[in-house]
């Protein structure tokens, strides 16, 4: 019986795998869109803003997760009620990198926050 629950418990990896290996304070200030792209593909998401002093910026959003999913309880919670909470749990991380007009890294974040069964630890973060 407890063979066959362990058996229901994957691993589980969304988004972009290189954050994972990601050396602390990368991108430097100063790096290019196309190296951050060389390393890291396409962002999860890009948008366009206006920086404080009114210059166009893009923000571009990576995004990695990693964990189990416990497909018991997914399979529980389509037949009775959501266990989102339950169902997985893990690490995830998300890179924000700020581009000037010029196409430069001027900022970055890293924000990775644990989820699931267990209670929420600090959150690990830092801002450039």
């Amino acid at each position: 019986m407890t063979l066959a629950l362990a058996m229901l418990v994957g691993c589980a990896v969304k988004g972009t795998v290189a954050l994972k290996d990601l050396p602390d304070k990368w991108p430097p200030i100063g790096t290019t869109k196309q190296e951050v792209q060389i390393r890291l593909g396409q962002p999860s998401t890009s948008s366009m803003t206006q920086s404080e002093s009114g210059q166009p910026e893009e923000i571009w959003r990576y995004e990695y997760e990693e964990g189990q999913e416990n497909l018991f309880l997914n399979v529980v919670s389509e037949i009775a009620v959501s266990a989102t909470d339950l169902e997985h749990s893990g690490n995830t991380t998300q890179l924000i990198v700020t581009f000037d007009q010029d196409g430069n890294v001027v900022g970055r974040s890293v924000h990775t926050k644990r989820t699931g069964v267990e209670p929420a630890g600090p959150t690990n973060e830092y801002v450039q």
